[in-house]
């Protein structure tokens, strides 16, 4: 099975310790043109997209209406799979949904559609009562339309801050609305939120359309891939970092080389963190098939990861100009924290030879840590963290050890007093919180025994130390 990219991306693996793996993960590789940087250009009904991704079909959940009509953009891909996976999880039985139609492979004019024409626009289906399978749109009502299992879905797209627009029938969004006000949702949030029930607030997201009674359409905020549009194509640099981010949102292709001492596909399975089915089917394989020594494995694992966004957003050009330009080919992770102005000492300032220690303080690893979180929390460089731990940027991080943090001296700002908890507002997300108030995602999800993807509802409490 062939990756989604011609290149590989980059996945962190925590293997389990009743097992030693000898993984081989296929870390990024940035090409040397902007060949595999997806571009979402122009307007949604008067553009076109460059290098737009298949909807992947790697996954369950999901059926693909037309798989030549599937193109669109990395974050289009993974706000989609985190919402199918939010129902997935609520839902462990559920039939597949069906998804209609996104872009064509080079954008531009769709037949049957005056909008996706960038890779920002998808038709999805709705569930069925009964848990109906639909090999298509069905027109939808009170009698026939799951809105429990619907609205899980719609919420998870709503909550990712990704999404601009759900276009669908006034009728259906009466149900939609009921359905959340009864299940505890604020009045006032979901007003806010449907433009054709409730107060009609003139910015709502979930919009009328007509012929929307079998389908909701939904416009994306895809802004890396927006942004590549306005790139210049000579400027390698802004090229990489922009499909760093880009890679964040995409599923990862992982190759495991048997050793022998597998038990079997089941526990492997297990420790892969994917079902024996998926693995199966990647692979070819059948349940009780026999694994020899040597045999090369592929699986694929998700979810969106933060620390190349956090990377990308913080990049800045080269402070010394006459340094040599980073080529696109060679650029990697350890290259673009180096080139970070944070990752080193001031431009310009020499620096004074010193014998003395600096002195330190202690941080214990919890489970979920990273080197990216934990630097951002004692609001010190990456690169500082590293150097003094004698560790590399990439390395894997067991809870219960600890790590030096360097002295005030080389932080980058004072740290900020973390408020005890926090109640929730309309449009708050992990993300937007961890930001406000100086901590971060992991932090909150330990604090709180939720992960990455909680439902979070206006009006809730959470813990932030």
């Amino acid at each position: 099975m062939e990756p989604l990219r011609p290149k590989a991306g980059f996945f962190r693996f925590k293997p389990h310790a009743i097992l030693t793996f000898a993984i081989a993960l296929l870390w990024i590789q940035l090409p040397a043109s902007s060949e595999a940087m997806t571009i979402a250009a122009g307007k949604p009904y008067h553009g076109r997209l460059v290098n737009g991704i298949p909807f992947p079909d790697q996954f369950r959940g999901f059926r693909i209406g037309s798989p030549d009509r599937s193109y669109t953009t990395p974050e289009v891909i993974g706000t989609l799979l985190d919402a199918v996976e939010a129902v997935q999880r609520e839902y462990p039985n559920t039939c597949e949904l069906f998804i209609g139609d996104l872009s064509a492979s080079g954008g531009g004019r769709l037949c049957g559609h005056k909008s996706h024409q960038n890779g920002r626009d998808a038709d999805i289906g709705m569930y069925a009562r009964g848990n109906r399978p639909l090999g298509r749109f069905a027109l939808m009502d009170a009698s026939n339309l799951d809105v429990a299992k619907t609205w899980v879905l719609m919420e998870n797209l709503l909550k990712s801050g990704r999404v601009q627009y759900i276009f669908m029938d006034r009728e259906l969004q009466k149900l939609f609305h009921d359905h959340a006000l009864r299940s505890g949702w604020d009045k006032g949030y979901l007003d806010r939120i449907f433009l054709d029930v409730g107060s009609r607030f003139d910015k709502a997201v979930i919009r009328h359309a007509r012929n929307h009674r079998n389908h909701f359409h939904v416009r994306f905020y895809t802004p890396w891939s927006t942004l590549a549009a306005s790139v210049d194509k000579h400027d390698s640099r802004q090229q990489a970092v922009i499909e760093l981010a880009q890679q964040a949102y995409l599923p990862k292709r992982v190759h495991y080389y048997a050793n022998g001492s597998e038990t079997g596909l089941p526990s492997l399975a297990r420790s892969f963190g994917v079902s024996l089915k998926d693995l199966c089917r990647w692979n070819g394989l059948k349940e009780n098939d026999v694994i020899t020594p040597g045999t090369c494995l592929a699986f694929y694992k998700r979810g969106f990861e933060l620390e190349p966004v956090h990377l990308a957003q913080t990049l800045q050009p080269p402070l010394n100009p006459a340094e040599r330009p980073v080529q696109v080919a060679s650029v990697n992770l350890r290259q673009l924290v180096a080139s970070h102005p944070n990752s080193g000492a001031s431009p310009g300032k020499p620096q004074r030879a010193t014998n003395k220690a600096r002195p330190f303080t202690v941080h214990k690893v919890a489970p979920g840590d990273s080197l990216w979180a934990i630097a951002r929390k004692h609001r010190v460089s990456l690169k500082a963290l590293c150097a003094a731990n004698g560790i590399q940027s990439r390395e894997t991080l067991k809870a219960g050890s600890t790590l030096k943090i360097p002295s005030s001296q080389s932080r980058s700002e004072p740290s900020k007093t973390v408020a005890s908890s926090v109640t929730l507002r309309p449009g708050d997300n992990l993300w937007s919180l961890a930001r406000r108030h100086g901590t971060t995602v992991e932090r909150i999800c330990r604090l709180n025994g939720i992960d990455r993807s909680a439902t979070l509802k206006p009006g809730m409490r959470l813990r932030l130390r």
